[in-house]
């Protein structure tokens, strides 16, 4: 029975780190592929997204990008390093 509960908080951890690793690319290359004229929050475009994510990618990386300004670029290293500190958990 203690074999079984490893076995689900090992697959939960790995789990974590998969999404908290796929939300950092994500994050970053919404961020590198960021264009003015996308439509977001801040923006009024009626233009397709030009951004590489989408429109969901371009209102994430406006957002960033005014809140945190040039500081976005170091977010998804934060959350890689998030990551990494869930996955060297024990399991």
């Amino acid at each position: 029975m203690g074999k079984s509960t490893s076995s689900k908080k090992g697959l939960s951890l790995e789990l974590s780190t998969i999404i908290v690793t796929a939300f950092a690319a994500f994050l970053w290359i919404s961020v590198l592929s960021y264009h003015t004229q996308d439509p977001s929050f801040f923006t009024q475009s009626t233009e397709r997204a030009l951004n590489a994510c989408g429109p969901l990618g371009a209102y994430l990386s406006s957002v960033f990008l005014q809140f945190f300004g040039l500081a976005t670029f170091l977010i998804p290293v934060g959350f890689l390093f998030v990551a990494a500190q869930i996955h060297t958990k024990e399991g």
